[in-house]
């Protein structure tokens, strides 16, 4: 998998094993395939660490922002021994825009990874997602999308709230990762109507938190995660599939660097995240 300067993919996949829903409406129906809109906006900036800790006093460069904007496509794949089961999520027509540029088609358009899950849709891996990453590309910044697609529900009755902490410990190569803790509350409204179907409304809002480790031959990264998540779900009540979910992202991420053989520290790497995605299902399919 590519690097970024202090490997966003870590996060990516640390957090992107988040959650589909289960929740009141109870196990969620199969269909063939489901077809979603997406918008995905992420922005980014950083400053450095002296290696005696000291606050931040130089940016590490400018604030950066990615925009992604297209269409989803999720299928059914395979049922693996253990009980759970393979989506495979497509993307369609993708544009994207850095910066201030104008969005252009990405690379995105056409690629697809694997998406493992029980049937509560807790999600176990994302499998093929290297395949994501890369100038142009940016699949291992698209930190938001994956919990909007699939996020992780509690069983509710209309009413009712509650309080529900999902532990990620997904990590990558060799024990590398940042395994995340949410602690989130839930509350379930509804249902209300979704242009011509019923859908329950579900709104959560809470923590992250999160510590890693990444080593190379040349530097060892210690990763602490903190900051907030918030969002909003309508499911259909007839077949329990996601029509709208939007998902808001702030988080705090700091990198301590240090010397792998002797442990001297190096300095280090406080990075702001705050990431927006919505996705919409299309009724009816393209």
């Amino acid at each position: 998998m590519a690097r970024s300067s202090i490997h966003l993919a870590v996060l990516l996949l640390g957090f992107a094993t988040g959650c589909l829903h289960q929740g009141a409406t109870g196990q969620p129906a199969a269909e063939d395939s489901l077809h979603y809109t997406f918008d995905l906006t992420a922005t980014t900036s950083s400053a450095l660490r002296g290696p005696d800790g000291t606050e931040p006093t130089t940016s590490a460069g400018p604030a950066g922002q990615l925009v992604w904007s297209g269409t989803i496509q999720q299928a059914p794949t395979r049922r693996f021994r253990d009980g759970s089961q393979g989506a495979q999520i497509r993307f369609g027509e993708v544009s994207l825009s850095q910066g201030d540029g104008q969005a252009a088609p990405s690379d995105l358009s056409g690629l697809a990874v694997e998406l493992r899950s029980f049937g509560n849709r807790d999600i176990l891996a994302i499998d093929q997602l290297e395949h994501l990453v890369g100038e142009g590309l940016w699949g291992d910044q698209m930190l938001a999308l994956w919990p909007a697609l699939s996020p992780s529900v509690p069983e509710l009755e209309p009413g009712e709230s509650t309080r529900r902490r999902s532990s990620l410990p997904f990590t990558l190569e060799d024990g590398m990762g940042i395994p995340i803790a949410l602690d989130l509350d839930w509350s379930l409204e509804g249902p209300v109507a979704c242009g011509q179907v019923a859908c329950w409304q579900l709104r959560y809002a809470g923590t992250a938190s999160g510590r890693g480790l990444e080593r190379t031959e040349s530097w060892l990264a210690r990763y602490r995660l903190s900051g907030q998540a918030s969002g909003t779900l309508l499911m259909a009540v007839e077949d329990h599939t996601i029509v709208d979910s939007e998902l808001t992202l702030a988080l705090e991420l700091e990198a301590k660097l240090f010397d792998p053989a002797t442990q001297t520290p190096r300095g280090g790497i406080l990075m702001d995240l705050h990431q927006h995605a919505k996705l919409t299902r299309i009724q009816e399919a393209p």
